[in-house]
């Protein structure tokens, strides 16, 4: 080999491995350069929700945003994947009134009951204002074993907007901590 090739080598090698761990980090290291541009809290229509540090947020096509945490609570052994913890939130509501929300609620337990879920929860949260957000779920869609733990899913609405939840158990005390936290602008 030349001179001139062993130059190039050692010096390609390092922008190589540099590129890759650029990319290999580049969820923390995209969240990390967001939080330093806008603290702890988003933006959403006319709603602000707080964004923690382990959670990325990223932009959805509809004018929503979407949370994804990068850590989980969940120490169950790692043999297959870990599920992360995820919330879409869409400022564009599908009901507009408490009794458009009550309606929609009930669907969705007799949508969840008609599928064999048991048992069926449900959570309400009054934001400051009193808008208040109902949230049903608690069943576990199924991963067919892709992940060690199978998330739970949520569906929640209030009058301003609508939010689905993705996380597992262990992971659900900070989820439910963002969305009581949701306050208008």
């Amino acid at each position: 080999m030349k001179s001139s090739s062993i130059k190039l080598l050692i010096a390609v090698i390092p922008v190589v491995v540099a590129g890759w761990i650029v990319y290999r980090y580049r969820a923390p290291l995209h969240s990390w350069i967001w939080h330093l541009r806008n603290g702890t809290t988003l933006t959403a229509g006319n709603y602000v929700v707080p964004v923690p540090r382990n959670w990325y947020p990223d932009g959805l096509n509809s004018g929503g945003q979407l949370l994804i945490r990068l850590d989980t609570d969940d120490q169950a052994t790692v043999r297959k994947l870990k599920a992360h913890a995820s919330i879409s939130f869409d400022p564009t509501p599908k009901v507009a009134s408490e009794k458009d929300i009550g309606l929609r609620m009930s669907l969705d337990v007799s949508r969840l009951k008609n599928s064999g879920v048991t048992p069926i929860l449900q959570r309400t949260f009054t934001l400051t204002g009193g808008e208040v957000i109902s949230c049903t779920g608690g069943y576990k869609p199924g991963s067919n074993g892709v992940f060690d733990t199978d998330p739970v899913a949520w569906s929640c609405y209030s009058s301003g907007f609508q939010i689905t939840i993705l996380a597992v158990e262990p992971d659900m005390n900070q989820t439910w901590n963002i969305i009581s936290g949701i306050r208008k602008r």
